[in-house]
């Protein structure tokens, strides 16, 4: 039997890192010991790993994602010693056998020792850590900032617009299109109720014309208007309240920090799509209906190399598109929530990418009509359907390196448009359906997210047996 020894390693930010070492069996080797994560302290953790063993032996070391500290470790032993296998296991994971561990024993030294345990506990979930190129590696790293920076952006937005609600009730409703370079011009000068009543409506007017408004230019006036005066009713007096020029200066000041955000993104993006480029020259993955270049350089940075993944299956699994299961015996229950499993940025990418999809293609439209239609489920699981049917598909045309071919229910290929039009004709659902299942009530959950029975207060409801002609019992409530 070949001799196998497992490593845990619980990595420390800016402290020592444990190491705890066992061996097939899971019985500890030696005692537990701690190192820097440097290059003497990682040769010095394979030494005591190595000791007293053949030239055979077999290794593997586990650890938790813990900052970014594992990507150094992961690097040098790929590099120094390529026959060690490097697992990352997910946290939730590592946690549960921690309370079983604290459950039964006294120590609180058990972070190694449970990361140590975990090939030997869950072995076949394990996948080993993937270490991206150089330069798909930036390209990861920029769509992550990118998205960093567009979730501040969005951020500042509800801030701005909740400051100026403070002091001119009301106004950013006025406008149909928000954020716009006349929107700021305007909010930068005008976001005193009581200089936009002096002003007039005549003058506001001009004023909107003046900063670059063009659609509907009456009607907003008309409406920046009786807003302003709904506002100083409301306030009473210009200065009993609000500082109005202090006010009028800190909406400028929050506005500067949002074009400065704005500003980055574009940069950000402009790298982004040129790593995109000069990793996958061919774009292949835009062929796809739904992405574009943003969408396409996040999902093609989080899969990097294709043929690391067997099979789509294997990639579904991967980016968390699967539902978790709970079954028991005869029964098996289905439709629950979605694992966490899988990178955040690609997960909503690929949402809305499915979203996408199904207006333009007939077979990923057919699979939306029957998940609302006949399944009965929300909008929402019936997109998380379609992206699961499309992540084989975007792993194959990856693979391939071959544009995506548009096909009808038959497999003919169609173009854009008479795929838009298939799915218009066939696959329409229905805006009651759409409504009844937007209105439905989820069932409150219990810890182990069964469904809970609601009983009205003031009245007795128990469940009944009914008998149906199969001669199978079911349960209801009245």
């Amino acid at each position: 039997m070949q001799e196998k020894r497992h490593i845990g390693l619980d990595l420390g930010v800016k402290s020592k890192s444990k190491i705890y070492l066992i061996d097939q069996a899971g019985k500890k080797v030696r005692a537990e010991f701690s190192i820097w994560t440097t290059p003497q302290g990682l040769e010095y953790m394979m030494q005591q790993a190595l000791k007293g063993t053949s030239n055979e032996v077999t290794l593997d070391l586990t650890m938790e994602p813990t900052n970014i500290a594992w990507f150094k470790v992961a690097v040098y032993l790929r590099r120094k010693y390529p026959q060690v296998k490097i697992y990352r296991i997910k946290s939730e994971k590592v946690q549960d056998l921690r309370k079983f561990y604290r459950k039964h024993t006294k120590t609180d030294s058990l972070d190694a020792k449970t990361l140590a345990k975990m090939p030997v506990v869950d072995s076949d979930s394990l996948e080993e850590v993937y270490i991206r190129p150089k330069y798909i590696l930036a390209l990861n790293t920029r769509c992550k900032q990118r998205a960093r920076l567009v979730e501040n952006a969005t951020a500042k937005k509800n801030s701005i617009s909740d400051q100026i609600e403070l002091g001119f009730p009301h106004l950013v409703d006025c406008f149909s299109s928000k954020f716009t370079a006349p929107f700021i011009r305007f909010c930068e000068k005008y976001a005193n109720p009581f200089k936009v009543k002096r002003s007039g409506k005549e003058k506001l007017l001009k004023v909107l014309i003046k900063l670059g408004f063009r659609k509907d230019l009456s009607s907003l006036a008309e409406n920046i208007y009786q807003r302003a005066e709904e506002a100083c009713i409301l306030l009473g007096d210009e200065d009993s309240i609000i500082d109005y020029a202090d006010f009028q200066d800190r909406i400028r000041s929050e506005f500067r920090i949002f074009k400065a955000l704005k500003k980055e993104i574009d940069k950000v993006t402009e790298k982004e799509q040129d790593l995109y480029e000069k990793c996958y020259p061919r774009k292949s993955l835009n062929s796809i209906p739904g992405i574009a270049d943003v969408s396409g350089a996040v999902v093609a940075s989080t899969i990097g190399d294709p043929f690391r993944f067997s099979s789509g299956r294997s990639l579904v699994g991967y980016m968390g598109y699967y539902p978790k299961e709970d079954s028991s015996g005869l029964s098996s229950k289905k439709g629950l929530r979605m694992t966490k499993a899988g990178p955040n940025i690609a997960k909503g990418s690929l949402y809305l990418i499915g979203n996408i999809a199904r207006l333009i293609d007939p077979q990923m439209g057919k699979i939306y009509y029957e998940q609302m239609v006949v399944c009965g489920n929300p909008h929402t699981k019936a997109v998380c359907r379609v992206t699961r049917a499309l992540i084989p598909r975007i792993l194959k045309i990856m693979k391939e390196d071959q544009d995506y071919v548009i096909r009808d229910l038959e497999g003919n290929p169609i173009s854009k448009k008479e795929g838009r039009r298939i799915v218009k004709e066939q696959f329409f659902v229905p805006e009651e359906a759409r409504q009844r299942l937007s209105n439905r009530k989820r069932m409150p959950l219990n810890k182990k997210g069964r469904t809970k029975p609601q009983y009205k207060r003031g009245s007795l409801q128990t469940p009944q047996i009914r008998v149906s002609s199969s001669r199978r019992f079911a349960f209801s409530l009245n």
